[in-house]
C-alpha cells in the first residue's frame, strides 16, 4: 500500500487501484498517518471540527465507521482512547520517501552534484501545490505541517543551487519562478531567481524581481549590488554547493532524546532506546524533563516581570508547544528573543516554528560554547542591546562541555549591569558510580556537574531567592517530590544597577 500525503491524500492499494476517499475520509486519515501514532477522539474531533460545540459523537462515529469499510481489514484500529492508521513494514508514505531522498542528496552531493540534483528533483516532485491539502488546519497539526513545508522548501533551494552551480539556469528559471510566487517571503529563493535571470541575460527583469521584495535583507541587497556592477564573479564563478542540513539518526542526539522524554516526536529510534536506557537507571526522568520546563517557564516570566525585555537562550534546543519567546510576550508583547544552538535539526524546526515575528525573534546556528562568535553575530547584535539588561539562559546539559565557567564569564561580561543569568545543571549527588560511568558511556552530555562549578560561575553575581536549589523546588512547592537524576537551578543578577530583583 502506497500511502500519499503531499499532495491530495491518496491509499493506492497492493493491486495498484486507488481507495476512493470522500474529503472527511481524507481529512481523518491524513491527520493520523502524518501522527503516526494513536490520536484520542476528543483531538480528532479538535482537528477536523475545530471549535464546534454540537456534541459531535455521533458524527464522529459514523465518519471511523465509513472510513473502516473503506480500508483493508485491521487498518484503522482503536487504541487508546482514541484510534491510529496501522502501517505495515512494506506500506510506503510519500512524506517518508521525500525525507530518505533528502539524505541521499545530501551524502552525494559533495562528490556526485549531478546525482544529489536527480534526487532532490525527485523529492520536490513528491509534492502537490499546495502541499498537504487535506491535513486540516488545527494547532494540534500546524506544527508538523511547518517542519514538513520547511523541508520542502530548503529542498527547492538546494536543488536551484546546485543546478546553478552546473549552469542550468534556465532548466530551474520556471520552477524558481513558480516557488518564489507561493512564498514572496523566501529570501533566499528570491536571490537564486535573480541570479538565474542575470546568468540568462535578463538584468532588468533579475532587478525588477529584487524590486518586489519586502524590507530586503542584507543577502538579497548584495545580490542587487552585484548585478547592478555587473560582477563578473556572476558569471564565472561556480556558487558553492549548498550545505544541506545533515542529521546523523545513527547516533543519539540530547535535543531528540529531551524531546522523546517530554512527549514529542521529533526523534528517532535510537534516541528512544537511549532514553529507555537512562529512565530503567533513573527512575522518574520523564517527570524531570517536565520539571525542568516548568522551571524555564517560571524563571522566564520571572526576569519578564523585572523588566527584562532582552533574552538570549544558549542551547535552546527543539521548539515545544510554549517557547521562551511566547511565554515572555504574554508579559511584554516586546520582547526580543534570539534563540542558538549547534544542532542541525533544532536549526531545521527552529526556523520554521519559531521565527513567526522577525523583527523580534531569531535563530542563530552557532556553537554556544563560542561566545565571541555568538555575541558578535549579526541576528544577535540585531537584537540585543548589550548596553541595556539582558537574560541570559542556559542548560549545562550539552551546550557547555568540560569546564562552563569561562563561557558563563563571558556572555555576562558583555551584558549590562542588571542583567540575569537563568541556569540548570544536573548533578551527580547520591548516584551510584555504576549509574554515572553508564550516563558517560550513553549520553556523556548529559553528564552531572561538581557543586563547586556552579559556585564559581555565581561567585561574581546576586543570587535570587531561593538561591542553589533543586529544579522542583525554584519559587515552586517545597514537597514536590525529587527524582533520582538531580538537577539543580538558580537566577542570578549582574550587579551594579538598583533595577527591580527577581
Amino acid at each position: 500500500m502506497h500511502i500519499r500525503i503531499l499532495g491530495e491524500f491518496e491509499i493506492v492499494s497492493d493491486d495498484g487501484a486507488p481507495i476512493p476517499l470522500p474529503a472527511a475520509q481524507r481529512r481523518l486519515l491524513c491527520t493520523l498517518v502524518l501522527a503516526g501514532e494513536a490520536v484520542p477522539s476528543s483531538r480528532l474531533k479538535s482537528i477536523l471540527w475545530g471549535d464546534d460545540t454540537r456534541d459531535l459523537t455521533s458524527a464522529f462515529t459514523s465518519l471511523v465507521h465509513k472510513t473502516r469499510r473503506a480500508l483493508p481489514p485491521g487498518r484503522l484500529p482503536a487504541e487508546g482512547g482514541g484510534y491510529r492508521f496501522r502501517l505495515d513494514d512494506e506500506d510506503t508514505v510519500d512524506a517518508r520517501e521525500f525525507e530518505k531522498l533528502v539524505e541521499r542528496a545530501e551524502k552525494a552531493r559533495g562528490n556526485a552534484p549531478e546525482e544529489a540534483a536527480d534526487l532532490l528533483q525527485r523529492a520536490v516532485d513528491l509534492w502537490g501545490d499546495p502541499g498537504l491539502p487535506d491535513l486540516p488546519e488545527s494547532p494540534s497539526t500546524a506544527a508538523q505541517a511547518r517542519r514538513l513545508r520547511s523541508a520542502a522548501q530548503e529542498a527547492r533551494a538546494a536543488l536551484a543551487e546546485i543546478r546553478l552551480s552546473l549552469g542550468h539556469h534556465r532548466r530551474i528559471l520556471p520552477d524558481l519562478r513558480r516557488w518564489m510566487a507561493n512564498d514572496p517571503s523566501h529570501e533566499r529563493m528570491r536571490r537564486l531567481l535573480m541570479l538565474a535571470l542575470y546568468r540568462d541575460g535578463r538584468k532588468g527583469e533579475a532587478l525588477s524581481v529584487y524590486a518586489g521584495a519586502t524590507d530586503p535583507g542584507v543577502e538579497l541587497k548584495r545580490a542587487r549590488d552585484e548585478i547592478l556592477s555587473d560582477d563578473p564573479g556572476l558569471l564565472t564563478s561556480r556558487p558553492e554547493l549548498p550545505k544541506l542540513i545533515s542529521i546523523d539518526v545513527n547516533l543519539p542526539d540530547p535535543p531528540r532524546i529531551l524531546n522523546f522524554l517530554r512527549g514529542g516526536k521529533d526523534n528517532f529510534e535510537i534516541d528512544r532506546q537511549t532514553a529507555h536506557i537512562l529512565i530503567t537507571h533513573l527512575p522518574g526522568l520523564t517527570e524531570l524533563a517536565a520539571e525542568c520546563r516548568k522551571f524555564w517557564t517560571r524563571a522566564a516570566q520571572a526576569a519578564a516581570r523585572a523588566g527584562i525585555d532582552q533574552f538570549l537562550e544558549i542551547g535552546s534546543g527543539l521548539p515545544e508547544d510554549d517557547n521562551l519567546h511566547q511565554i515572555v510576550r504574554r508579559l511584554n508583547p516586546e520582547a526580543r528573543v534570539v534563540y542558538v544552538d549547534a544542532d542541525p535539526m533544532v536549526e531545521i524546526h527552529a526556523r520554521a516554528l519559531l521565527l513567526d515575528d522577525p523583527s523580534r525573534t531569531a535563530f542563530l546556528r552557532a556553537d554556544p560554547g563560542d561566545a565571541t562568535s555568538v555575541l558578535n553575530a549579526a541576528e544577535t547584535r540585531r537584537l540585543i542591546d548589550f548596553d541595556r539588561p539582558v537574560a541570559v539562559l542556559t542548560a549545562l546539559v550539552r551546550h557547555l562541555p568540560g569546564d562552563a565557567g569561562p563561557v558563563i564569564s563571558d556572555y555576562m561580561d558583555a551584558t549590562a549591569p542588571g542583567s540575569y543569568l537563568l541556569l540548570t545543571a544536573p548533578v551527580n549527588d547520591g548516584l551510584p558510580i555504576e549509574t554515572r560511568d553508564l550516563i558517560a558511556q550513553v549520553a556523556p552530555n548529559f553528564s552531572g556537574r561538581p557543586h563547586e562549578e556552579l559556585a564559581r560561575i555565581t561567585a561574581p553575581l546576586e543570587l535570587a531567592p531561593p538561591g542553589i536549589t533543586d529544579v522542583q523546588h525554584w519559587r515552586n512547592d517545597p514537597n514536590t517530590p525529587l527524582t533520582t537524576q538531580r538537577v539543580l537551578a538558580l537566577a542570578a543578577r549582574k550587579p551594579g544597577t538598583p533595577n527591580p530583583h527577581l
